[in-house]
C-alpha cells in the first residue's frame, strides 16, 4: 500500500490508492486522524499563548488593567458586577461600563479602571 502523505499527493495530480480490504481503508483513516489530532493540539497550544482570559476586582482606587509592555492587542472588557465602572485610556478619554455591558477596543496605551462608589468585577479577554 502506498503512503498516503507522499509529496506528490498534493501536486494536483489524481493519485490512485489501491484499497483491497476494508482494513486498508481503516488504516488510512486512522493515520489521517492521528495527524489531524497532532495538528489540532499544536494549533490549540499556540492559540492559548495568544488568548488570555482574566477576572479583576475594581474598587474606588484606580487599578491598572494593562501596562504598555502588553499593548498592541484587542481586548474585550465586560462588567460582571452590579456597579458601573469607568475605563480610561489615559488623559485623553475613556468610557463608562454599565453592569453587564461589554466593550471591545484596541489597546495601545495603559488602561486604568475605577468605580465611583463600591466595587465591581470585570472580565477581560485579550486576543
Amino acid at each position: 500500500m502506498a503512503d498516503f502523505y507522499e509529496d506528490d499527493t498534493f501536486s494536483g495530480e489524481s493519485k490512485h490508492i489501491d484499497i483491497r480490504r476494508r482494513s486498508d481503508l481503516r488504516s488510512i483513516y486512522f493515520e489521517f486522524l492521528r495527524d489531524f489530532k497532532e495538528y489540532l493540539i499544536d494549533f490549540v497550544q499556540q492559540s492559548m499563548a495568544e488568548l488570555v482570559v482574566t477576572e479583576m476586582p475594581i474598587h474606588t482606587t484606580p487599578t491598572n488593567i494593562f501596562n504598555p509592555q502588553v499593548s498592541g492587542r484587542y481586548i474585550t472588557v465586560k462588567n460582571q458586577g452590579k456597579v458601573a465602572c469607568f475605563i480610561s485610556t489615559g488623559k485623553t478619554g475613556g468610557f463608562r461600563l454599565e453592569p453587564g455591558e461589554k466593550e471591545r477596543f484596541f489597546m495601545n496605551k495603559p488602561v486604568v479602571a475605577t468605580t465611583i462608589t463600591g466595587s465591581t468585577v470585570i472580565g477581560i479577554i485579550q486576543s
